[in-house]
């Protein structure tokens, strides 16, 4: 429904209230107030002292709550409209200067003064300091504030002094406060502080850019400048995340060491973490993988590395591969707790390296437990234990395949020379025990391809190395 109510402002700000908030510009003529209460409800009936706002001619696009009666007409252009205030000092304030029959200039200082009152109350909120929460009416006043300083004409048109103040907020917020609680403290402590900086941080970017708005939609848009929720991003991300990345990266490994370790961390507190490593990215992984994946990668290398070697001498095969397996079964816990589920492949390929493929000719060599020993004792478990671990490197089964076919073949050849061996000592012998024997030596051969079948089928998981052996 368009309406064009005679000569009076009504910013689209209103237009987005009235959807939103429920809000309503309240007239002081009481045939109006009774209107309004029958479109707005009761409980928005009453309003402090109104705030005369000027008369200009605009177009005024009303959106309509869901349910709400149909709006036939504004109140009468003759009667004063009102609005509720900031309640951040409005007695002698320039909103009551402004007549009704023009639009009173806003001055640079004058009109950034009242904004700084809300960015105060905004950042005494976060601080925790006793204050009221915003209701709608003080967010109309702060959006009307910045929406009559970039309409006014030249020379008086603050949208460019506007959006640089907009970053300078960010700026003043972050090197008087933030940084200075985060400089310190240490370790697990200033992960905790982080945290808790960060997800300030986003509220009052949601906040003020919100205020802001009409930058947003307009100046912004014209110019093709970084938007508002960009900027109060890049702020964080350039005086506080460049200076404190490399602490933090260093503090989150240790806690991922501990916790290899046996130790209990707190995993929650990890992922928060981690998650501003790829939120700053504002889109991309780069910070993630730049300042921390890297890092974490080649200390879970090296950690790894150091045990295996300690591993590869203490452990039997069957021992070592339980470790690896354990291993590898938390590393990626790990990823689906904290860590970004890009780093999963990653960091398995570079656990799989130091425990499997390194030591890989030693381990499967063992001369009491390797793999030609799991194959003597029929160790299916371990056998299938040791297929799971090496599909997983490149060209892993290659060893694994040979020494089975070894295996087998050496369990033949064992059949055919037990068989030569019988033959010979028996020629003499009648023809219906040599063809006993013969029976015999063709049933163990049966069982013998039924035995390895098996093996291929259920420990090998029909593999073809393993088939063509």
């Amino acid at each position: 429904m368009t309406i064009y109510p005679n000569n009076f402002l009504f910013p689209d700000l209103l237009n987005s209230a009235i959807l939103y908030f429920g809000i309503f510009p309240f007239s002081r003529s009481s045939s109006a107030r009774r209107r309004q209460r029958r479109l707005c409800g009761p409980s928005l009936s009453s309003s402090p002292p109104p705030l005369p706002i000027s008369r200009v001619r605009v177009r005024v696009r009303v959106l309509r709550r869901r349910g709400a009666p149909p709006i036939h007409r504004l109140p009468s252009a003759r009667s004063e409209i009102s609005c509720v205030g900031l309640g951040l000092g409005e007695e002698g304030s320039w909103w009551e200067s402004m007549s009704m029959h023009e639009r009173k200039t806003i001055d640079l200082e004058q009109g950034w003064d009242f904004m700084q009152k809300g960015i105060t109350k905004l950042k005494n909120i976060l601080e925790g300091i006793p204050e009221t929460q915003f209701s709608s009416e003080d967010y109309m006043m702060l959006y009307t504030t910045i929406y009559n300083m970039c309409t006014q004409k030249p020379p008086h048109d603050y949208s460019q002094q506007l959006y640089d103040k907009y970053r300078e907020s960010f700026e003043e917020y972050i090197n008087l406060t933030v940084l200075p609680s985060l400089r310190e403290k240490h370790d697990e402590f200033m992960l905790r502080e982080l945290v808790k900086r960060w997800s300030n941080h986003k509220v009052m970017v949601r906040w003020l850019s919100r205020f802001f708005h009409y930058l947003d939609r307009y100046f912004i848009a014209r110019r093709s400048l970084p938007a508002l929720n960009e900027v109060g991003l890049t702020c964080f991300r350039n005086l506080v995340y460049s200076e404190i990345n490399a602490k933090v990266r260093d503090a989150v490994i240790s806690l991922i060491d501990q916790e290899r370790e046996g130790e209990q961390i707190d995993r929650a507190l990890l992922k928060n973490v981690l998650d501003i490593f790829v939120e700053i990215g504002l889109g991309n992984m780069e910070c993630y993988e730049n300042d921390f994946e890297a890092a974490m990668l080649e200390d879970t290398a090296a950690y790894y590395s150091r045990k295996a070697s300690n591993w590869i001498l203490e452990d039997s095969c069957p021992d070592y591969m339980l470790k690896a397996e354990e291993c590898l079964k938390r590393e990626k816990d790990r990823v689906s707790h904290y860590l970004h589920s890009s780093s999963e492949q990653k960091l398995l390929e570079k656990v799989q390296h130091e425990l499997l493929f390194v030591y890989a000719s030693q381990l499967l060599e063992k001369e009491h437990s390797g793999c030609h020993a799991l194959l003597r004792d029929d160790k299916v478990d371990d056998l299938s234990r040791m297929y799971r671990l090496f599909c997983r490197i490149p060209r892993g089964l290659d060893p694994v395949s040979q020494i089975f076919k070894q295996h087998v073949i050496a369990e033949g050849t064992a059949l055919v020379k037990q068989a030569e061996d019988a033959a010979s000592n028996k020629k003499a012998e009648k023809k219906d025990v040599v063809g006993l024997q013969e029976q015999v030596f063709v049933r163990k051969v049966i069982e013998l391809h039924d035995k390895y079948l098996a093996y291929v089928n259920n420990c090998f998981q029909n593999h073809s190395l393993f088939i063509r052996h």
